[in-house]
């Protein structure tokens, strides 16, 4: 895997690999479709520019097979992985995401949930502020 430093077309932004999982189809983060998902609970990212097993992202809207391959060789089941939280918004989360990458060139990794419709991206989600977060940290 080969993360660039800025996303190629985003240059403002932070580059790098994700994973959402989400409770359903229809819990999704701001942006994203259940056509995205290829009839999963999950959606593997990658910004323009990363190369995934030789081959290089050039759109972060498309489902990245070969960050999934990375997942399966990992010994993860794709097609029936999926989230299992409370439904309430103060312990618990529709969707979480799991990201490495760049941001303002330093390298990163974060995993952090949120709502259906909430925005997803690691730089608008305030470091520590998802029920994950807290949950992981012992406030929640």
């Amino acid at each position: 895997m080969d993360i660039p430093k800025k996303a190629v077309g985003q240059e403002n932004s932070g580059c790098g690999v994700w994973v959402v999982i989400c409770r359903s189809t229809s819990e999704l983060p701001d942006a994203y479709t259940s056509d995205m998902l290829n009839e999963k609970s999950i959606y593997c990212g990658a910004n323009s520019g990363v190369t995934v097993n030789g081959v290089k992202s050039n759109n972060w809207k498309s489902y990245n097979t070969g960050v999934e391959a990375v997942l399966k060789e990992a010994g993860l089941n794709c097609d029936t992985l999926k989230i299992k939280s409370r439904n309430d918004k103060e312990k618990g989360w529709d969707w979480i995401v799991i990201e490495v990458g760049f941001a303002k060139e330093q390298f990163y990794s974060r995993i952090y949930s949120g709502f259906k419709g909430d925005k997803s991206g690691m730089e608008v989600v305030e470091a520590g502020s998802s029920n994950i977060e807290k949950a992981i940290g012992g406030s929640n």
